[in-house]
């Protein structure tokens, strides 16, 4: 009852804000809509159709089966995990948690893994990452490295720590016999419908799924701007505040945490704007990634709220992450002055950094999709050789 109460609280605010000052309404709306359709738009929904071709066509069948000896020893998750995780780490948040709960309810991950899974896979984007925020934001592409290698890490060590929970009850059975035949019978185990078909459903369901996005940003814009209108935003970042004043750092950081709190692009670009020191600017933005913004937190209570995934696990390790990030990112920035010297130096890394960060939209999404092809490749390679490994350690045991 009290969460009823509290929405409909909340419902009647929006209401009585657009009644009363409808143009800040319309703004803030049309601020979301341009960043769903300007940014969201190319950028997700490319994966989305691609996403659920690839699991119509039973591609995710037969990756789990190269993929599960690295996938269940280091994430404690099974092999069809892999795909979710390739796409996470490449494409941003929050199309892994669309994807894991589709694998939950196809049976191919027990409610464990997809917790766990979800928890680790929802990332910022590359494109975002080096291109909006090191470029567009900072003005300082080797920012890029140093953010997304913060970000990235920090997830990976809360998926490697996720792993040691519910061990016991490892459901993945394991089973013996050629990795290449049993991945070609697991590939014709999903029947092939008319191509027409699985194309027009693969599209169908991602725009069903960015239309959603869509309509969260634009509705947290919104929300924004009438508790902004109301003062309870100032509240907030008074208790941001406070929180900042006891760590060290400057206070009038808190409105970017505040923002951020809220959604993840204007959270950063406002930490990049105010006059405060460069390492707390980055610590700050490393934070307000990590978090993801509540807008994000409601599209992936959205995408499982069909299944039995929970949602607790997904917030602890984002709160986990808002810690482990900025410390990591920290490390690797005072890492580049000691053997730069120069923080401010305008001359990138080398060659290939200022191209990546400076690269056009088609570019980018380019850089992306190799990338995800890239951790594919690691993957299946890292797999191959553990089953060859044991191959050899199993034949020398019994030659003994």
């Amino acid at each position: 009852m009290p969460k009823k109460i509290l929405l409909t609280i909340l419902i009647l605010i929006i209401f009585f804000t657009m009644i009363i000052n409808p143009k800040l309404i319309f703004d803030a709306a049309l601020d979301g809509l341009s960043t769903w359709t300007t940014i969201l738009i190319p950028a997700l929904f490319p994966f989305f159709v691609m996403a659920n071709l690839l699991m119509r066509l039973g591609v995710i069948n037969f990756l789990a089966v190269f993929l599960d000896p690295i996938m269940r020893p280091v994430f404690n998750v099974s092999g069809a995990g892999g795909f979710v995780m390739a796409i996470g780490f490449t494409s941003g948040f929050p199309i892994s948690s669309l994807l894991t709960a589709e694998l939950r309810q196809e049976g191919k991950l027990t409610k464990g893994e997809a917790e766990r899974l979800m928890s680790f896979t929802n990332n910022a984007s590359p494109l975002f990452i080096f291109s909006a925020i090191a470029v567009g934001m900072f003005k300082f592409p080797e920012l890029g490295i140093i953010l997304a290698g913060g970000h990235y890490l920090s997830n990976i060590i809360i998926g490697i720590t996720l792993s040691f929970f519910s061990r016991k009850n490892n459901t993945i059975i394991k089973v013996k016999g050629n990795i290449f035949k049993r991945a070609y019978l697991r590939l014709y185990e999903t029947p092939l419908l008319p191509i027409g078909e699985i194309l027009g459903d693969s599209v169908n369901k991602g725009i069903k799924s960015i239309v959603a996005i869509g309509g969260f940003v634009v509705v947290f814009a919104i929300t924004v701007a009438s508790l902004s209108q109301l003062g309870l935003i100032s509240l907030i970042t008074a208790f941001f505040a406070f929180i900042l004043k006891f760590v060290g750092y400057d206070i009038s950081l808190a409105s970017a945490l505040t923002t951020g709190l809220f959604e993840v692009t204007l959270g950063v670009k406002q930490a990049s704007a105010i006059d405060a020191s460069f390492h707390q600017q980055v610590a700050i933005a490393s934070i307000i990634l990590a978090w993801n913004g509540l807008s994000i937190h409601a599209q992936v209570a959205n995408f499982i709220s069909k299944s039995d995934i929970s949602y607790i696990p997904f917030l602890l390790t984002r709160t986990a992450q808002s810690i482990l990030a900025p410390v990591f990112t920290l490390v690797l920035l005072n890492r580049y002055e000691t053997v730069f010297f120069n923080l401010n130096a305008t001359k990138p890394l080398n060659s290939f950094v200022l191209s990546l960060t400076t690269a056009p939209g088609i570019a980018l999404f380019s850089y992306t999709l190799i990338g995800f092809i890239l951790i594919i490749a690691l993957l299946l390679g890292a797999s191959l050789l553990i089953s060859l490994f044991k191959g050899i350690f199993s034949i020398t045991r019994n030659f003994l």
